[in-house]
């Protein structure tokens, strides 16, 4: 599940203007290095484009689509679902897992934005470096989704 939630991400979504199900909005997602440099800047940052320039040396990363590997590059979320849960009183975000082929790539967390105009939806830290060498690099979600409102 997410580690971080911008605070411009839980406005637009409070307004009606985000569809966590991709029918009107793309989401695409970005592996980092280190997720931690979020921490002091979800309340601040609100675009991918403008965040990039400010932490990119922390994420070792030049831009959104060129993280510092092979066969990399930001992927597209596919299978987006809003499931309400009522044994448990929440609703869950999920979609389907992402990989990434025949990649080189060592990352430790991901970020979440809207495509069209990059609006930073949140942060997760996996909680240790995951790695492949020339190989699938799959980021799995959390059983309890990506996002949950309890």
């Amino acid at each position: 599940m997410a580690s971080y939630i911008f605070n411009k991400f839980k406005l637009e979504l409070a307004k009606g203007n985000v569809d966590l199900e991709a029918v009107d909005d793309v989401f695409k997602v970005a592996l980092v290095v280190s997720a931690a440099a979020f921490s002091a800047h979800v309340g601040t940052m609100a675009d991918i484009s403008a965040t990039w320039d400010t932490l990119s040396a922390t994420w070792d990363i030049s831009n959104v689509s060129a993280y510092n590997s092979t066969g990399y590059t930001s992927l597209g979320l596919s299978g987006c679902e809003v499931v309400q849960d009522d044994t448990n009183n929440r609703v869950r975000w999920t979609a389907d897992n992402l990989t990434w082929n025949s990649a080189t790539i060592d990352a430790d967390g991901y970020v979440i934005f809207r495509a069209s105009d990059g609006l930073m939806v949140a942060a997760g830290d996996k909680g240790a470096m995951q790695s492949s060498t020339n190989g699938n690099f799959t980021l799995q979600w959390d059983s309890n989704g990506i996002l949950t409102i309890a």
